[in-house]
């Protein structure tokens, strides 16, 4: 779930390590005002500033998960966070508690069937529309705030990156994470996620998929709502009404839920992370104070969706350790998963069964 991360510290011991160590990159040096130097390089995916102040300061800004992985497309479980902030410490010369988180990414890699289909549809965040990375294709859409930004893009044929990078150090620090040992705090880490999950709720989406339902007026709100120029038009009263009637309309056409949706599979995502069960991480929602319920979707959705999320998954969708104990494998398993299992939407129990056979590797 961590990821892009920027460090700030001061120390005269790794200032001397550092510079002698990473001599063999490329450096620039420069004046910065006509006063500090700075110098700069690479080193496994984090770029390493250091200021010639009194004492030094040394600001380290880069990938932690690609630090650990060399990429950002696989899992970045709770026990894999602690053993990089370990080596990371070490590599960097950095005490753990003797730093500054000044921006922080928080994200999830979520199997999707279609992720253009997610990314079409999300209009707004926050009452606000996004910018595509071009005019023609849907590979990524992101919203610019002063102290935050939010990203949805294509990770793979099936794969949605979704993602918040936190500038503010004053929101960090309301996470709990001030400094690289706290992101080896469990709590932490499951307040984060908390965090990515309700983020979500900001979303507005219209998904492309009317199926073949509306008419007379509402398919014409429909194919309105479907503009971006429209909402780019209208001002944040009639934004909120259009809102409204987005929400009615999914619940009178059985139209997909793809915020319901997302959160699903960012919790399901936060539990393989963590191993735990999905009635367990609830349970340490209310311990810690969160809201632990999901977003309420009509109750006559529910055979859409589920048929949704069943075609679209690629992963295991049940706590690791409940299928296999070893960290690091290739497993071929079968799971069935009855119909009133939390992956499903909400409903009264019923005897049916879904079955999902896969092969799968399992990183941590």
């Amino acid at each position: 779930m961590y990821d892009g991360i920027q460090i700030f510290f001061h120390s005269r011991e790794a200032h001397d390590r550092l510079l002698y160590e990473l001599q063999g990159l490329a450096f620039s040096g420069h004046k910065d005002d006509g006063a500090v130097d700075k110098y700069y390089g690479d080193s496994r995916h984090f770029s390493v500033r250091i200021y010639e102040t009194n004492p030094p300061s040394i600001k380290l800004n880069g990938s932690i998960h690609r630090y650990a992985q060399e990429n950002n497309s696989g899992r970045f479980c709770f026990t894999g966070i602690k053993k990089t902030v370990a080596d990371f410490s070490v590599q960097f010369h950095v005490d753990p508690e003797e730093n500054n988180i000044q921006r922080l990414e928080l994200g999830v890699n979520i199997p999707v069937k279609s992720p253009e289909a997610i990314i079409r549809s999300a209009m707004l965040y926050n009452g606000r529309t996004g910018r595509r990375d071009s005019q023609k294709d849907y590979l990524s859409k992101e919203w610019s705030f002063d102290q935050y930004g939010v990203k949805l893009y294509k990770k793979g044929p099936h794969l949605l990156r979704y993602e918040i990078r936190i500038t503010e150090m004053r929101k960090i620090k309301e996470l709990g994470l001030d400094s690289l040992s706290s992101l080896c705090d469990y709590d932490h880490f499951v307040i984060a996620l908390h965090y990515l999950y309700r983020a979500i709720d900001k979303f507005t989406f219209v998904p492309c998929d009317k199926n073949g339902s509306l008419v007379g007026k509402d398919e014409k709100d429909w194919n309105n709502y479907r503009a971006e120029s429209y909402w780019e038009e209208i001002d944040k009263d009639k934004k909120y009404r259009s809102k409204q009637k987005i929400n009615k309309l999914i619940h009178e056409y059985k139209l997909i839920d793809w915020a319901y949706y997302l959160k699903h599979k960012t919790l399901l995502e936060g539990c393989l992370m963590l191993r735990i069960s999905l009635p367990a991480l609830r349970a340490k929602f209310s311990e810690l104070g969160l809201l632990a319920e999901t977003v309420a979707r009509p109750n006559g959705n529910r055979d859409r969706q589920a048929d949704l999320i069943t075609a679209s998954i690629k992963t295991i969708l049940v706590p690791v350790h409940y299928v296999v104990r070893n960290t690091c494998c290739t497993v071929d398993v079968i799971i069935s998963v009855p119909s009133y299992h939390p992956l499903m939407p909400r409903g009264p129990p019923s005897s049916s069964v879904v079955f999902l056979c896969m092969n799968t590797a399992l990183p941590c």
